[in-house]
C-alpha cells in the first residue's frame, strides 16, 4: 500500500487455510515499539494525502469508497502488539524466500508459569533443530505485548504441506537439547 515515511521494516500478509483461527492476518514488523506508535499516524497521513492528491474525480471517489470500505471491514478486528527477543524471536534458513506461497503453522498458548522458560523451551525443543535441520525454512517465538491475544505464539513455516507432514511425522531421534526442553 502505502509506504512513504512508515516506520514499518515488514509487512506480511496470511490467510487462514486449517484449523481454528482468523480469515487472514496482517502483520507489521517495527524495530521499537516508538517506531510503532508513530507509524500509526504516519500510515493515516499518508492514506489521507493519497486520496487529497488524486485529480481525477472518478478514481478520487473510488479510494475514498475502498478507504470507507476497510475501515468498516476492519471494525471489530483484533489489534495486538507482540514482543520478541532476538534469540528467538525469528530463525531462518540462509536465503529463504518469503516471496512466494509457503505454509506457516501457528500455535497459541497461555502458561501459569515464566512464559520467557516456556518460548524457549519450544524453541529449542521444535523450532530451532527444524531449521536447523532444513525441515523448516523458519520459526520463532512472540509473547504478549498489548491488545488481545495469547500469553505466548510460536510458529513455523514450511516450503510446502508436504514438508510440514513429513517434519511433524518424522521419527528422526532427538538431540539432548530437544530432549531436555
Amino acid at each position: 500500500m502505502l509506504v512513504k515515511n512508515r516506520k514499518a521494516t515488514g509487512e506480511w500478509l496470511f490467510r487462514h487455510w486449517y484449523g481454528s483461527g482468523h480469515t487472514f492476518v496482517m502483520y507489521d514488523q517495527y524495530n521499537s515499539m516508538e517506531d510503532y506508535h508513530s507509524d500509526s499516524e504516519i500510515f493515516l497521513q499518508n492514506v489521507k494525502n493519497k486520496i487529497e492528491a488524486t485529480k481525477d474525480k472518478t478514481e478520487k471517489e473510488a479510494l475514498k469508497k475502498d478507504w470507507i470500505e476497510y475501515r468498516a471491514f476492519s471494525n471489530g478486528h483484533t489489534d495486538e502488539v507482540r514482543g520478541v527477543y532476538a534469540k528467538t524471536g525469528f530463525l531462518t534458513v540462509d536465503n529463504v524466500n518469503f516471496d512466494v506461497p509457503f505454509v506457516m503453522v501457528v500455535g497459541s498458548y497461555n502458561s501459569s508459569g515464566s512464559w520467557a522458560k516456556m518460548g524457549d523451551a519450544f524453541f529449542d525443543w521444535r523450532i530451532k533443530p527444524a531449521v536447523d535441520a532444513g525441515n523448516s525454512i523458519a520459526g520463532g517465538v512472540s509473547y504478549h505485548f498489548m491488545g488481545s491475544g495469547s500469553e505466548v505464539e510460536v510458529w513455523q513455516c514450511y516450503n510446502s504441506l508436504i514438508d510440514f507432514a513429513t517434519s511433524v511425522t518424522s521419527l528422526s531421534p532427538q538431540g539432548d537439547a530437544a530432549k531436555e526442553s
